[in-house]
């Protein structure tokens, strides 16, 4: 995403796009841009965006390691079962969304794995 208004908000996972990311609580945040936007992990929701939903990465490591020992132990590439991200995690806060001007309903809020204030 180029320079100018808006620039604080990450719209793509584009892996360039990562190291432009700026937190909107830096007060750095042009007066009327109002743009939430949701991240692929908790990280950037710890650095000010609003809310991030995406696998548990802890989770998915075990899924590798569980096929790294399977490739050890000379398992047929036919034998090792393909595997998606069993749990998620959703991350919010509150800070970012009062900045905003919006709410965070409350159900979103109890089914929310962390919440920063």
């Amino acid at each position: 995403m180029g320079r100018g208004v808006g620039k604080e908000v990450h719209d793509g996972c584009d892996q360039k796009d990562f190291c432009r990311f700026e937190p909107m609580s830096t007060g750095r945040r042009p007066t009327g841009v109002k743009r939430p936007a949701i991240y692929p992990d908790g990280i950037f929701v710890e650095l000010g965006g609003l809310m991030s939903f995406g696998p548990d990465w802890t989770d998915s490591g075990r899924d590798c390691g569980r096929v790294a020992a399977d490739i050890f132990n000379v398992a047929s590439p036919s034998e090792i079962p393909i595997s998606l991200p069993t749990k998620y995690d959703l991350n919010l806060n509150r800070k970012t969304a009062k900045a905003l001007g919006t709410g965070l309903p409350p159900s979103l809020v109890l089914q929310a794995d962390k919440v920063i204030e």
